[in-house]
């Protein structure tokens, strides 16, 4: 609806007032389509139009005819459905639907965001504008810039020339980006081009681009910078040595955009990985990975693995696509790699064909001999509503064997599902499986029978069962086979977990699980049972004040009687001891304090520690450092991280 809203604080109408009041009316009767005026006077009341477009409210309201121009003054408010604004000043052309705000400040609110500036220019027909002298905080990042501009035609939403943006909330911030232009993609992320990294006043860099990428809050459901961070995390570790961690997301208009990781320390361990995606045309993509590992193990035997690959994608139409590709990798001396081409044709939304020939070699480093494949593949992809159908042949043309894939998946009524899958190689079927299954209310219902796999079903049944009141039951029957030995099986695992606020500030809680497998044949009947239980209290004091502190304590243990047939069913034996606790103390600053934090874990049967660690760390609104020292490593770690919300300490 459409409102103007024009206040009247002495309590009646000018002539001039109701002179407008009448060209006003007649004129939007004319021209929008107004079905019903209405006016009124009183402190609260108002002169009113209603029209399904916008409203209008202001402290004076004028009108010019010939300019089809609207003119608002003093604590304006426009409004079209979830856009707002509000100024001290506004003009509204409404045939072009131009509106021009100023003030001290104006306010452009959308769903998304809120933001200020000192001038408006914006077209509501188009969703469209741009607001000078702008500054918000969009998505949990502070933006000033000498425009804004809002777009509708586009990925983005929103764009801002000759800005500075930052995750910190102080007026002077620690470090800030001074870009050219960012790119709003509101949840999602921002796009700045030709940044300068600021730590004060001092420029450290200058970067062709940087992308920021967002998160979703577990707890509020927000969506929460992940801080700007080309220096990702610097330290020391007395077993590794000085080290840093670099990870530069960027990304350039929409022509390529990729990430690059690097990791290296004084030690012997070096992490590589990059990836990239260029749009070489419209319809024409150039995707590129890399990942190298060096390091050595606890035998001081060297380790490396390298990966990389490159994958050019031509899409024509939309539903038709050809690529080439390529893959390497090289795993300690296993070296495979594999070079590919194909198509694919979408013959409808539910009828795919495809064609991949290929060419995959295996070798270790330093020999000639290699195995080598060159199979043609031909597939057809069917999957109307609740059905999945997929046969896959395959012509090796070194071996001239044929291997023949059949895939079929059908939705049933009541949440139930049914399959089954073959794979036949020279003739002979050597894979296959066949499983019926469901999810009925909270429960899970599973029937299987599989062959030619390293855990084979001859057939077998789970049934798991979630009652309330953290009680669960698994049961499961059938025969098995693995490593070449076949038994048969009668499985119940009956589960509990629960807890208690005994206090407002102490929880106790506690799991238990206990494993009874009966096995038969080939052998004798035989039986194994496990126990697992879980004991623990969490205390956490908050006294309206700092500090606030956190401390658990767990208790866990594992008994065992007779031995398991198979690997699968193995629990090993343990008792473990651990107390982990925070102390987190405020400072004055926004989101800053210092953490003290302790995190353990004792474990008797091996007489030994797992965890045994001492923190602090000092933590800011955008940045944060921490030191370690980790007993049971002999380790002595010093980390500074942009990361504001990626330390883990104590609990």
């Amino acid at each position: 609806m459409f409102k103007l809203h024009q206040k009247n604080p002495d309590n009646s109408l000018s002539d001039n007032a109701l002179t407008f009041l009448l060209l006003l009316v007649i004129l939007l009767t004319c021209l929008m389509f107004i079905t019903a005026p209405s006016a009124a006077a009183g402190d609260d009341e108002s002169e009113t139009i209603e029209n399904e477009y916008y409203e209008l409210t202001a402290d004076n309201i004028s009108y010019d005819y010939e300019a089809g121009l609207i003119s608002a003054r003093g604590d304006v408010f426009f409004a079209r459905g979830e856009f707002q604004v509000r100024a001290r000043e506004l003009d509204f052309y409404i045939e072009s639907g131009d509106i021009e705000a100023g003030g001290d400040p104006v306010r452009l609110i959308t769903p998304d965001e809120e933001i200020e500036g000192d001038s408006l220019i914006y077209n509501y027909y188009r969703r469209e504008g741009e607001l000078a002298g702008a500054r918000s905080q969009i998505d949990g990042i502070t933006v000033e810039g000498d425009k804004i501009r809002a777009v509708s035609e586009k990925d983005h939403r929103m764009e801002v020339d000759r800005t500075m943006l930052t995750p910190c909330l102080l007026p002077d911030p620690h470090y800030r980006l001074e870009a050219e232009r960012i790119l709003f993609y509101p949840g999602d992320r921002i796009v700045a081009e030709q940044v300068t990294f600021y730590w004060g006043d001092t420029s450290l860099f200058t970067l062709p681009s940087y992308v920021v990428e967002f998160y979703e809050d577990e707890e509020t459901g927000e969506m929460r910078p992940v801080s700007p961070s080309l220096a990702y995390e610097l330290g020391y570790d007395l077993q590794e040595g000085f080290y840093i961690e670099l990870e530069y997301p960027y990304e350039i208009e929409d022509l390529t955009r990729g990430y690059f990781f690097y990791r290296d320390t004084t030690g012997d361990r070096r992490e590589i990985a990059a990836e990239n995606e260029l749009l070489l045309t419209d319809n024409l993509k150039l995707d590129s990975y890399y990942e190298r590992l060096d390091d050595v193990d606890e035998d001081d035997e060297e380790i490396r693995r390298i990966e990389y690959g490159t994958l050019l994608t031509h899409s024509p139409v939309d539903y038709y696509t050809t690529e080439l590709g390529y893959e390497y990798e090289d795993d300690e001396g296993e070296i495979e790699d594999r070079l590919y081409g194909g198509w694919r044709h979408d013959i409808s939304d539910e009828l795919e064909i495809r064609q991949h020939l290929s060419r995959s070699r295996s070798w270790q480093g330093g020999e000639d001999e290699r195995e080598e494949e060159r199979p043609l593949t031909t597939g057809l992809l069917y999957e109307p509503e609740g059905r999945t159908q997929q046969l896959d042949l395959h012509y090796d043309f070194l071996s001239e064997e044929w291997r023949q894939e059949y895939l079929h998946h059908q939705e049933l009524q009541d949440d139930f599902y049914a399959g089954f899958y073959h794979d036949y190689r020279a003739g002979s079927l050597e894979r296959q499986e066949y499983e019926f299954g469901g999810e009925p209310g909270d429960h899970e219902l599973s029937i299987r029978y599989r062959r030619g796999y390293d855990t084979e079903f001859l057939p077998y049944t789970d049934l798991a069962l979630d009652f309330e009141r953290g009680f669960d039951l698994d049961m499961g029957f059938g025969r098995l086979a693995e490593n070449d030995s076949e038994v048969g099986q009668i499985k119940l695992n009956p589960s509990w977990s629960g807890s208690r606020q005994v206090h407002s500030d102490l929880e106790l809680y506690t799991d238990l699980s206990y494993h009874d497998i009966h096995y038969s044949s080939p052998a004798e009947p035989a039986r194994f049972q496990a126990l697992e239980t879980e004991l623990g209290a969490k205390l956490e004091l908050d006294l309206n004040s700092p500090p606030k502190l956190e401390l658990e304590a767990s208790r866990s243990q594992t008994f065992n009687r007779g031995e398991p047939y198979l690997e699968r069913d193995e629990v090993d034996e343990e008792l473990l001891y651990g107390l982990s606790g925070r102390v987190d103390i405020p400072t004055s600053a926004p989101e800053s304090g210092v953490e003290l934090g302790v995190s353990s874990e004792y474990n008797f049967t091996e007489e030994s520690w797992e965890e045994l660690r001492v923190s602090l760390h000092r933590y800011l609104d955008c940045y944060g450092y921490e030191v370690s020292y980790d007993f049971e490593r002999e380790s002595f770690t010093f980390g500074l991280n942009f990361h504001r919300f990626d330390f883990d300490i104590g609990l």
